[in-house]
Formats: structure tokens, sequence, C-alpha cells
């Protein structure tokens, strides 16, 4: 019994010594994690910063479109060197009530907002620099007309005044919106000089094909689509996946003829810089279709507007159509000159309105 007892005192000693060992090892390890916490944060609502720390504050001016509006804001900011780690991430779920106060660590800042984007906080993945938010991407099927996913980005720089300070400097930060926006401003119907003239067209729709579907936050400029639906027709499988189809189509009520209509008709799509129109990367086009006389006839516009001039996020293309002619038996036929007189205007819709808030 005695040798027993001894060998369990050995054991129990060793047992102690083993908990003392992996205290110490657990202890290095949260050392090390509260180290690199501010860096991994998911949320920070609002960010906390050491007292001792120096804090870069400024004012944004946030700049948008009058027809849209702000229902969440995702706020990264990250390091500006080279390793552009996430140094803080808030959720503002309410724009217009938020004090537009958050704080950061010392040093250059980049400010990356995201709004509307539809993502819960906890199904953010986890983004740890700008290098995993670029990876980030959003599908046309899920966007709104009146709340799209807009961002915008700012750089802050190091020697930016003491947060406790007043006459903060002003950032302006445009939020953009991810898509493009192609307006049909006024559509006529003159037949004039031909057999069919004083004929209408009925049953009409606008809609667009050849449609870029799917984009990354971050996306270079000139870069190709990644997903095409409505490829070549109107195609009703891929209309039935939007929360709202009215983004890629619009039905005409009335018939159309040489006193033409005037409704601002406005579709949207992500942006396409095909450079040319060939089966792997299709030119996006504005198809309008309507019966003459009781047969169909579809006089399909390219938006593009030339070889390396697609069609940009954040730009409003604007076109006003007269129709002299029937069209195409074809969706995926452009028409030709001589079938309509087209106008057309290019312009951006992002900064049509301001206000600021403290940040």
């Amino acid at each position: 019994m005695k040798h027993e007892s001894v060998k369990c005192r050995e054991l129990i000693s060793k047992f102690y010594t083993f908990l003392s060992c992996s205290f110490s090892s657990w202890s290095v390890l949260g050392i090390i994690f509260l180290n690199i916490l501010p860096a991994m944060t998911y949320g920070c609502s609002p960010a906390i910063v050491p007292d001792t720390a120096s804090r870069t504050a400024t004012t944004l001016s946030i700049t948008k479109s009058p027809h849209t509006a702000m229902q969440t804001l995702d706020i990264f900011v990250f390091r500006d060197d080279e390793t552009r780690l996430l140094d803080c991430y808030q959720r503002v779920e309410q724009p217009e009530k938020w004090d537009g106060r958050i704080m950061s660590s010392a040093g250059n800042r980049i400010i990356h907002i995201c709004a509307n984007s539809r993502t819960g906080k906890g199904e953010w993945p986890l983004i740890r620099s700008m290098h995993s938010l670029e990876k980030i991407s959003f599908n046309l099927e899920d966007e709104s007309r009146e709340n799209p996913v807009m961002t915008g980005e700012a750089k802050i720089p190091a020697s930016g005044p003491d947060f406790m300070y007043p006459g903060l400097p002003y950032t302006e930060i445009p939020m953009s919106p991810l898509t493009c926006e192609i307006v049909l401003r006024s559509l006529i119907c003159d037949f004039k000089g031909r057999p069919y003239d004083g004929e209408r067209i009925t049953d009409a729709k606008v809609y667009l094909t050849n449609v870029n579907a799917t984009r990354r936050l971050y996306s270079a400029e000139g870069s190709m689509p990644e997903r095409i639906i409505n490829a070549g027709f109107l195609n009703r499988y891929d209309l039935a996946k939007f929360r709202d189809s009215s983004l890629i189509i619009k039905h005409i009520d009335k018939s159309i003829g040489k006193e033409g209509i005037q409704e601002d008709i406005r579709l949207y799509c992500y942006p396409n810089m095909a450079e040319e129109d060939s089966p792997g990367t299709p030119v996006t086009r504005m198809v309008i279709e309507g019966k003459v006389s009781g047969k169909t006839y579809y006089w399909p516009i390219d938006i593009s507007r030339g070889p390396g001039n697609g069609i940009s996020g954040g730009k409003s293309y604007i076109f006003d159509v007269r129709i002299t002619r029937k069209g195409t038996t074809d969706p995926d036929i452009p028409v030709r000159t001589e079938e309509v007189n087209i106008t057309f205007e290019e312009e951006s819709w992002i900064e049509k309105e301001g206000y600021t808030v403290g940040f």
C-alpha cells in the first residue's frame, strides 16, 4: 500500500507539472493572440484603441445618387502599407442615425465602405486584409433599384489631428454603385415613307441581353464579364432568379407611334468591357421588342460604344431612339443605322447628392 501511495503522489506531481507548463504555454499564446487581435477582430463597434496610441481622425463627406439610399454600411479600415492588413471593422445598421465615429490605431490607413451589401455582419468571410476583401463578389439577381450595392474608399494620413481636437479636415468619399444604369429616355416609332406608314408598335418591352450578372467588390478597369445571363435572348429561367426582374426588363403598356413615349426606362447590369462581340465575350445589348402588324420584331442596340469602350459601373448610358423601319427577327442581331436613329449620352450618376458625417 505504501508503495502504491508513493507512486500515486508521483503521478499527481507530474500532472501538476504538466498543468503548470501547459498554463505557461497558453499564457504565451494568449499574449500573442491579444497582440494580433486588432487585425483579426471581425467587428469593432466602436473600435477600441489604447489610450497611449495616437489616433487619426477626419470628417467624411459621402456623396451618392439622389435616387439611391443607404440602409447599411460595412466599414473596413486597413493599414496603408505593404501588408494592408485589417485594422478595424464596423457595421452600421442605420446610417442616418450614425454619429460617424470610428477609431483605429496609429499610422496611414485606408478606409473602405460598402453600402447595402445585404450580407449579415456574421456572414462576411474572414476578412484579414484588402487582398481578401477583393475576392468578395455580388450577384445582379440580389441587387435593388433603390438600394444598390455601393462602394467608396479614402486614404487617411498618419499626420491627421487627434480625435479629441475640433476642426477636422474633410475627406470626400463618393459612393459608386457596382451596377451600370441603362436609360431609354424616349422612344418614337415613325415609319414615314414605308409601305406600312402609320403602323404602330404594340406589345412592346425593353430588356437587356448578354448581361454580366456577377461582379467582384474590386474589379480592375477593363475586366471581362464573369457570368452571362440572357445570353442572346430573353431567358425566363434567368428572370425567375431575380428578387426584382424589373432591373433588366420593362413592359410598355401603350402602343408606340409618331408621338412617342418619354418614360425614362431605367435598367441595370454589371460592367462589361468586352472589346469585341464574340461567343466568350458578348456585348451587352438593350433590346426593344414589339409587334408590327401582328408580327414580332426586335431592335437590339449595342451599349458598347466601340472597341475598348464598354460599359462601366457608376455610369449612366442614356438613349433616345427613333425607329424608322421594321427590325430583325433575331434579338441578337444589332440594328443597322437605317433602321433606327439614336442619340446617346454618357454621364456619372454617383456624385449628385451629398451629406456629411463625422469620422
